[in-house]
């Protein structure tokens, strides 16, 4: 299993963890919208974010609220992709990257 992989699955499983109602693992894809689809509110995705940040990448809850607040999270997969910048690199991520491209894709 790749890491891209593995990371999609833990933000699924704290997904179904962090919402208060029974949810079905498979429903939920790359292009599930938090809000929309899951009902997600501004303190559940933040909470969600912070913890995910914190128990599956070990980044201080700061730079993690940082980041959140430039870039434009609204699916499983931009999760998924924060969370792979925020992994590959040693240094703090650009925090401008992936929310310019999720902008450029939802244009």
């Amino acid at each position: 299993m790749d890491d891209r992989k593995k990371l999609e699955d833990a933000v699924v499983a704290l997904i179904v963890q962090t919402l208060a109602r029974p949810l079905d693992r498979a429903a939920i894809t790359s292009g599930t919208n938090l809000r929309k689809d899951l009902g997600l509110d501004s303190l559940a995705l933040a909470t969600l974010l912070v913890r995910f940040g914190e128990e599956e990448l070990g980044v201080d809850p700061d730079d993690l609220i940082e980041r959140i607040a430039v870039d434009q999270i609204h699916t499983v997969g931009d999760v998924v992709a924060m969370a792979a910048q925020l992994r590959s690199s040693d240094s703090p991520a650009d925090p401008g990257a992936l929310g310019a491209r999720s902008g450029q894709a939802r244009a």
